[in-house]
């Protein structure tokens, strides 16, 4: 129990919060006179830098009971919203952002892996679809503050965040301390032998997709809500009610992929979410109807969660249990360096063109080359065995 709602917590303060709770707050944030467009895109970007950073600290920094990542990453991330809740221009709000997403790397790594290695192979499966709702849960409170925004203002909507993440931390700090009890050491970490030659080709086409799948997500991740207001001509409310959708997306995906990765097998499974994933970024380019946008919403949101769990399944297929976490970790710092690259491009291309509709193209793009190496990683062990 303890060792679930710690994975829960993790990525519902981590992801959810730390890194989806942005995007539904530019647009107000813009017409309250804090950022630029293009400044707000920035801060979306360092964001993901602070992510990708945070995820290579994961790989350095040596592991302590005592002094763990876990604790100092929950507090940074309700410290970052309570800072930026007061505007105090861009680099203020650069700083904090960053500061989030690195602690929100480590929570996906130390924080994630600490729930699934100290539980039975047998409970991992439920451990993990536990965890990863924490996605999906996160992401629709942050789609409540943002129907509210419109009342309450840009720092209202901080703080409102702030607290959700203060409570969802001091639950996640109760499970690592129950945790520490119940275990001196974690179970089931395993340091198998790290494999040679051309088997290495297989894991690390599957990372290579994962890293091209984070830049596809960038367009929805970061610009959706204003994109949907400023270019689509929708409401405020309409987007609103599309984060609402993403959040219930994340909070269905895990279950439904899960369940039919059962039937079709892992592997065709990682190849259906990056396939979807390419035609639910591209859809908005082409068609600005209600009903297209919405389906994109909802296939966005259950793929964003159910990616990440097709691809730890596929390097466990792959690699074996002895050597997945070091593959899974390795993993996520190729996802943090895709996204924290894409989104600054991004950003920076925005920043020129003032034009979102090249940027969902591009994302299209980069998930279907991911679709690819999934699709040359399913055939490698064959060919190669």
């Amino acid at each position: 129990m303890a060792a679930q709602t710690l994975g829960f917590c993790a990525t519902l303060v981590g992801i959810a919060l730390g890194r989806f709770a942005y995007p539904p707050l530019i647009p107000e944030m813009i017409q309250a006179g804090w950022l630029t467009p293009a400044e707000a895109a920035q801060a979306g970007a360092a964001n993901l830098v602070g992510y990708c950073l945070g995820a290579i600290l994961t790989l350095v920094a040596p592991r302590s009971e005592r002094h763990s990542l876990i604790p100092t990453a929950l507090v940074f991330v309700v410290i970052s919203f309570l800072a930026c809740a007061i505007p105090l221009g861009l680099w203020w709000m650069n700083a904090w952002r960053f500061v989030c997403g690195m602690a929100g790397a480590w929570l996906m790594v130390r924080g994630v892996s600490a729930a699934l290695t100290a539980v039975s192979p047998l409970e991992r499966a439920r451990v993990s679809g536990v965890t990863f709702t924490g996605i999906g849960l996160g992401t629709l409170l942050t789609a409540g503050v943002a129907t509210a925004l419109p009342w309450i203002g840009p720092t209202t909507a901080w703080l409102l965040m702030a607290g959700l993440a203060g409570l969802a931390a001091m639950i996640g700090l109760r499970g690592w301390i129950v945790m520490q009890a119940e275990r001196p050491t974690e179970v089931g970490a395993s340091h198998g032998v790290t494999p040679r030659g051309w088997w290495l080709v297989a894991p690390v086409l599957v990372i290579g997709a994962y890293a091209f799948e984070a830049v596809g997500i960038v367009p929805h991740g970061v610009f959706w809500v204003d994109f949907l207001v400023r270019e689509r001509g929708m409401s405020q409310g309409f987007a609103a009610v599309q984060w609402w959708i993403v959040g219930f997306g994340s909070l269905i995906g895990p279950t439904v992929i899960v369940r039919m990765a059962g039937r079709v097998g892992v592997p065709m499974m990682l190849q259906a979410c990056y396939a979807a994933t390419a035609l639910a970024v591209v859809v908005p380019v082409v068609t600005g109807h209600p009903v297209t946008l919405t389906l994109s919403s909802l296939v966005i949101g259950a793929l964003v969660p159910g990616a990440v769990s097709m691809t730890s399944a596929a390097l466990a297929e792959i690699a074996g249990a002895a050597a997945h976490a070091r593959w899974w970790a390795g993993a996520t710092v190729a996802f943090a360096i895709g996204q924290a690259n894409g989104a600054a491009i991004m950003a920076g291309w925005y920043g020129r063109i003032e034009q979102y509709v090249p940027l969902f193209v591009a994302g299209a793009v980069a998930a279907g080359i991911a679709w690819i190496l999934a699709l040359v990683a399913q055939q490698v062990p064959r060919r190669l065995s």
